[in-house]
């Protein structure tokens, strides 16, 4: 498997289009929806089901996104180290963010960037259950996240929740009118 062809997979599956994920890696559309072919015949199956509004992960494409993720990490974190051994930088720190709240964490990423320029800061995007086995394995320092599972081993500073909303079928409307939700927000340090 080829590490571009994961790195295109996983932004496609970020972005839930390849119109979307071409804009972002700033490469034109047929050249990248040829990678996911080339990746899907690799594979042997469809990796997304496609809709008209967006690309859904299948089964395989789930699975193959977790674990790219951690691949491109590594990659990713090795190429960090290693810079770090060549420039000396004093201190490697690596970052989980879910994906879901991506949007809401980017500012406070950014003061991680301006606030503490001696940190060599490593970003990883997943879900809140995978940051979790990363924070146990002591491959991300810091998640932002929902809360986990088992607060015991982990500092847990709970974030101000965030505005969202939910948008449900009609279908489901009238039993649902006037309900609230929220959604717990935590950041986890080891």
């Amino acid at each position: 498997m080829d590490l571009k062809r994961l790195h295109y997979f996983c932004t496609i599956a970020e972005q839930g289009s390849i119109s979307k994920a071409a804009k972002l890696l700033n490469i034109a559309q047929p050249p990248l929806g040829k990678r996911l072919q080339e990746l899907e015949e690799e594979i042997g199956s469809p990796l997304f089901t496609r809709t008209p509004r967006a690309m859904v992960l299948t089964e395989a494409g789930s699975f193959l996104y977790r674990r790219a993720c951690d691949i491109l990490s590594q990659v990713n974190s090795l190429k960090r180290q290693t810079v770090t051994i060549a420039t000396h930088k004093q201190r490697r720190v690596t970052i989980g963010i879910s994906y879901l709240y991506l949007r809401y964490f980017t500012p406070i990423l950014m003061d991680y960037y301006q606030n503490r320029p001696d940190w060599d800061i490593n970003v990883v995007v997943s879900d809140s259950s995978h940051l979790e086995a990363m924070l146990v394995d002591h491959r991300v320092d810091i998640a932002l996240m929902q809360v986990p599972h088992d607060r015991q081993p982990w500092f847990v500073r709970e974030l101000e929740p965030i505005d969202t909303i939910t948008v449900v079928s009609t279908h489901y409307s009238a039993i649902l009118a006037g309900k609230t939700s929220t959604l717990p927000i935590s950041t986890a340090f080891p």
